[in-house]
């Protein structure tokens, strides 16, 4: 899948709130028109990681669609983020997230995450390793992220 990301500032709606959190689209090469999935991620200095608010692949993407145009949009969008906190040296490509549904657990763990804590209840996962975040990127972005203008 040829494919680059469109950033810009979040909408003013729900979990878009907050003015820390970046959105992102991911888009086909050559087709701007049909968004294949969304990422909303902010920086946390604190704990020196980007934190994944928001992670979805369109409906016609989701891996339960019989119809599914593409696979891996979760894992490719999870590579941007992985690659955005590689290009902010002290953050080294560390990035966490909240599971949202008991079934992304099996997803995250299949792509090396480790369970950090519980946080309100749900499961704090984190991609740690330097190295794991450059072995996902040449698997799920081999060409590198190319970020469009919005």
């Amino acid at each position: 899948m040829a494919c680059h990301l469109r950033g810009g500032q979040a909408p003013k709606t729900r979990e878009f709130n907050n003015e820390q959190n970046r959105v992102f689209g991911l888009f086909i090469e050559g087709d701007n028109s049909n968004i294949q999935g969304l990422i909303l991620i902010q920086e946390r200095e604190p704990n020196q990681l980007i934190h994944i608010s928001l992670m979805e692949a369109a409906p016609y993407n989701q891996f339960n669609n019989p119809h599914q145009e593409y696979a891996s949009v979760g894992k490719v969008l999870l590579a941007f983020a992985m690659n955005y906190s590689l290009n902010i040296q002290r953050f080294e490509g560390y990035v966490g997230l909240e599971a949202k549904r008991n079934y992304n657990e099996d997803f995250y763990l299949k792509l090396n995450a480790q369970l950090a804590n519980l946080i309100n209840g749900k499961p704090y996962y984190f991609f740690s390793d330097t190295d794991g975040s450059i072995n996902h990127l040449k698997k799920y972005l081999p060409g590198g992220v190319n970020i469009c203008p919005s």
